[in-house]
């Protein structure tokens, strides 16, 4: 995807592993998510969750002949100060990173040109993994096996204000439903769903979310 408009998006660790349950670990997973306003200024971010094995969230895409193209010395890096929610108990609002973005802005931003949702999905899995690698190796956090996240992640077009407001609901009360959650290791143990890189189950899962009548 690469069009103007909002997103709902997930991504999951890599079978499902609880990894995201310390705050250590949310704090990378929630600094790297602010830094998405520095790297793409094209973009806008919304709600945000972390929950012990996935993330949720919306990113807007904006229409790029709207924006005035950036030239050389221009301040384009952004804090868009959206509010986040931190699984267990944790909340945090409109904390301000110290520091500034790892390289330049994308090259896209720069020239006029839209990333694509991949670009900008690839980019934020890349930063997280980096740190959590460095972290496994310079204070034990729990390592992983091949990769941190799935190669995928699940994305859904968020078409009018009504299916805005369900995926903000969804995203910041996910944490309640925890214990149910389809992504909750123990569930699909019990439900017997075999998880695979492309997880049809969940597809349909979250779209339901998203067109739900």
């Amino acid at each position: 995807y690469g069009s103007a408009g909002g997103y709902f998006i997930t991504a999951c660790t890599q079978n499902q592993k609880i990894l995201f349950d310390k705050e250590p670990v949310q704090n990378i997973i929630e600094k790297w998510w602010r830094e998405l306003g520095n790297k793409f200024p094209t973009i806008e971010l919304d709600a945000f969750v972390i929950m012990p094995n996935h993330i949720h969230g919306i990113i807007f895409l904006k229409d790029i002949s709207d924006i005035k193209v950036a030239r050389p010395g221009d301040n384009i890096g952004v804090d868009v100060g959206v509010d986040l929610c931190v699984n267990p108990q944790k909340y945090n609002s409109r904390k301000n990173i110290k520091g500034r973005h790892i390289g330049p802005p994308e090259q896209g931003t720069v020239t006029g040109e839209q990333p694509t949702l991949g670009t900008i999905v690839q980019w934020y899995k890349t930063m997280v993994t980096n740190e959590y690698i460095r972290k496994v190796k310079s204070q034990n956090w729990e390592p992983f096996t091949k990769r941190l996240f799935q190669r995928n992640y699940y994305e859904h077009i968020i078409r009018n204000e009504d299916s805005l407001n369900r995926i903000r609901h969804y995203i910041m009360t996910n944490p309640d439903r925890w214990e149910k959650d389809i992504e909750n290791p123990k569930n699909i143990y019990e439900t017997g769903r075999v998880v695979s890189p492309k997880d049809y189950f969940l597809e349909t899962y979250y779209q339901s979310i998203v067109e739900k009548d």
